[in-house]
């Protein structure tokens, strides 16, 4: 009896931590931008990252290149952080918006979580293509990939930086 004790605490032990999924790593990440007027006419959803200064101003100016004047873009601390672009596309009408819901790092894998909040149906909605978009810094690293996942878990989209 003791035997089998002896041959199977290994087993327990070895199943106990190889048979849970990895841990969630949270990410500390900060709102920049959110709005439905970008420029960027994307259909599907879609997550851009952004590296460096350049980039990031050609990139917010191309954004914003259907207002004038053009908004400032904001201060971001670029050797530590990057800027994510986080899209659900395009929308038909007036009212969608983003919520993001976590933000995290999964197996080298930043994952950003998101819903698409839609108009109610009973308000009167403006009938024009809107392109619901956040803006959001994120530390530069510990992951290899970045998923733009839905409140289900779902993946839509990713991007390699």
């Amino acid at each position: 009896m003791k035997k089998w004790i002896i041959l199977l605490l290994p087993l327990l032990f070895l199943s106990a931590f190889y048979g849970k999924a990895p841990e969630k790593q949270t990410v500390s990440y900060n709102i920049l931008e959110s709005d439905d007027v970008a420029a960027l006419d994307y259909r599907k959803p879609k997550v851009d990252i952004i590296s460096d200064i350049k980039s990031f101003q050609s990139y917010y100016m191309r954004l914003h290149s259907n207002q004038v004047p053009k908004p400032k873009a904001p201060s971001v601390i670029f050797p530590k952080n990057r800027v994510l672009f986080v899209s659900f596309g395009k929308q038909n009408s007036a009212g969608y918006s983003i919520e993001l819901l976590n933000v995290y790092i999964r197996n080298d894998v930043l994952i950003a979580e998101a819903q698409l909040l839609s108009p109610f149906k009973d308000d009167f909605q403006a009938q024009v293509i809107t392109h619901p978009y956040l803006l959001i810094t994120v530390p530069k690293e510990g992951y290899k990939r970045v998923e733009l996942r839905n409140s289900k878990g779902e993946t839509l989209t990713s991007a390699v930086p």
